[in-house]
């Protein structure tokens, strides 16, 4: 019996030789991969790109890196001592930013750094949709109001590093085989980047005066100067006026490189990009619209472009009751990833969409096993946004609001197959529109009464949701909810089960809301409540009647800051 070796006995030296000469004859095999490569791909789109025009933009990126430091070459025979691994893998992310028309060709130096534990101290934060559209509410609703977005140029580069990380040079850097990198600054692509750049900038906007919010650490509102501000990444969205945003700009010049978009009543220029949203400034109030785009590769993905259009986005007959027959069998191969990656963007477009938020939650409930038949709600949906390419929020101007409005809906029973409820809401701030939404039910609800009561509860949770990030932005504001069912508000209103005791007692906080006027229930009329809208398939006229109540509109035409689809 062979005894095994004492690892004390063990040559470490010659461990790291071995490991380097591997990773080195590693290195000069990729090394020679890349030295005449011909063609360039968008990691994005697919798209090919113009070879000169990507080596441009991968040198222009390695430049920016020297003088941002963000990196010291060391031997790699350092990373192996230090690590007990190779340096991290690296690779290069090309896209185009623009569109055909105006290209802005984009390259990033990223690591590949995989997830190998659950790391809670590595969390980043984002902000809510929601969030972005109170920012456009607030500009709308004060006096001499302006909307300003910032946008960060190499944003993690800002952050120092926290931990000894090493990293594989590309090769633009002009080192050869045996060198690698040890950061200094954050890298894309390394799981502790966005945490570390999140303690940077809000160190910056603290340093100015910011106070950080309570519900959301993205939210950020400077009293003095009442600038109401979100950071989402390495793009911050400000309201405020026109001499407090030029201080901002000033102030953030000064730590970070940034590139400034501004849209107001003094401004000449009246229409911005926002992830991907465009922002219109009008006479009587700012636009709101989602990334076109969107639409257009559902329309594309689906072959549906000069087809015949769908004057609705759903029909109750389509997945009324979901036929399991053997006539109608699982969908395979490609159809079913199709099927579930154009599933995946309506689910994304929907945010923006509230006209489509129902039927795209119908289409969503089959992504895990779609079935042949389920692919005709899906064009369903494709041939609506034929008919409606573009829906817009008006964010009139007004006075600021003290409260949000809040309407509640549920369909009892709606689907036949799971005899489960449909629950949808929309939260008003004012006469702007803030969220919407249309969830089925988890619990299957013995009446109607029940399945409203769960909605309410849904809505009241939303609401509040609502209240505590309009905190965090200095505002106080109060909760009025509206819903069409005398029962449920019946439930609301008083204290206790009753003789509705199968309900679960953990729904019956909203008691206690009313109780003490933290949320104010009030009945409305079934139809002018546009929550309707979110809870079955209407009728044409019906369901944009709902949609004016929250200044949705239909435009054609294309705005001119949108971006075109790359063909």
């Amino acid at each position: 019996m062979i005894a095994e070796p004492n690892l004390c006995e063990v040559d470490i030296d010659h461990i790291i030789d071995l490991a380097a000469a591997e990773n080195i004859e590693d290195a000069e095999t990729r090394h020679e991969g890349y030295t005449d490569w011909a063609e360039a791909w968008d990691d994005v789109t697919f798209k090919a790109l113009d070879t000169e025009e990507v080596k441009k933009a991968r040198a222009k990126e390695m430049e920016y890196v020297r003088d941002m430091k963000v990196y010291e070459v060391v031997d790699i025979r350092e990373c192996l001592k230090m690590t007990g691994r190779p340096p991290i893998k690296s690779r290069w992310i090309d896209i185009n930013k623009g569109d055909d028309k105006n290209k802005n060709y984009r390259s990033r130096w990223v690591a590949k750094q995989f997830k190998t534990n659950n790391d809670f101290e590595l969390f980043a934060a984002t902000p809510p949709l929601d969030a972005l559209r109170y920012v456009i509410s607030t500009a709308a609703s004060m006096k001499a109001g302006s909307l300003m977005s910032n946008d960060v140029s190499r944003a993690y580069f800002y952050a120092p590093a926290t931990r000894n990380m090493y990293v594989e040079l590309p090769e633009e850097a002009g080192y050869g085989p045996g060198k690698c990198a040890r950061l200094l600054k954050s890298l894309y692509g390394t799981r502790d980047a966005a945490t570390n750049w999140s303690k940077a900038y809000t160190d910056i906007l603290e340093k100015m005066g910011f106070e950080v919010g309570m519900s959301n650490p993205c939210l950020f509102k400077h009293k003095s100067r009442n600038i109401t501000m979100l950071v989402h990444g390495d793009d911050f969205l400000s309201a405020a006026k026109d001499e407090d945003l030029e201080w901002l700009k000033s102030e953030l010049s000064k730590n970070l490189e940034i590139k400034t978009q501004k849209i107001g009543r003094k401004e000449k220029t009246k229409q911005m990009t926002f992830l991907g949203r465009v922002l219109t400034w009008e006479e009587s109030g700012i636009r709101y619209e989602a990334d076109p785009r969107h639409a257009e590769i559902v329309i594309q993905e689906l072959g549906l472009a000069g087809g015949k259009s769908a004057a609705t986005p759903g029909s109750t007959t389509k997945l009324d009751v979901r036929d399991e027959s053997e006539g109608n069998p699982l969908m395979a191969g490609q159809d079913a990833t199709r099927y579930r990656a154009v599933t995946a963007r309506l689910n994304f477009l929907a945010q923006d969409r509230t006209d489509i938020q129902h039927a795209t939650k119908e289409v969503s409930r089959c992504m895990s096993a779609p079935r042949v038949g389920d692919m005709d709600a899906l064009k369903h949906i494709g041939k609506y946004l034929l008919r409606r390419p573009r829906a817009t929020y008006m964010y009139k101007f007004q006075s600021e609001p003290s409260e949000f409005t809040v309407y509640s809906d549920t369909d009892w029973a709606g689907c036949r197959s799971t005899r489960k409820s449909t629950s949808g809401g929309i939260i008003m701030h004012g006469d702007h529109f803030i969220k919407s939404w249309s969830r089925q039910q988890n619990l299957v609800s013995l009446s109607s009464a029940e399945a409203e009561l769960y909605g309410l509860v849904k809505a009241s949770s939303e609401a509040l949701g609502c209240r505590s990030m309009a905190l965090d932005f200095g505002h106080k504001r109060g909760i009025r909810l509206y819903a069409d069912a005398s029962a449920a508000l019946g439930i609301v209103h008083r204290k206790g089960l009753g003789k509705v005791r199968h309900i679960d007692t953990n729904t019956l906080w909203v008691q206690q809301a009313a109780c003490t006027k933290r949320i104010q229930y009030m009945k409305v009329l079934g139809t002018v409540n546009p929550a309707d809208a979110l809870t079955k398939h209407l009728t044409e006229i019906l369901r944009e009647q709902h949609m004016r109540r929250i200044n949705l509109s239909f435009d054609s035409g294309r705005a001119a800051a949108a971006p075109e689809l790359c063909k």
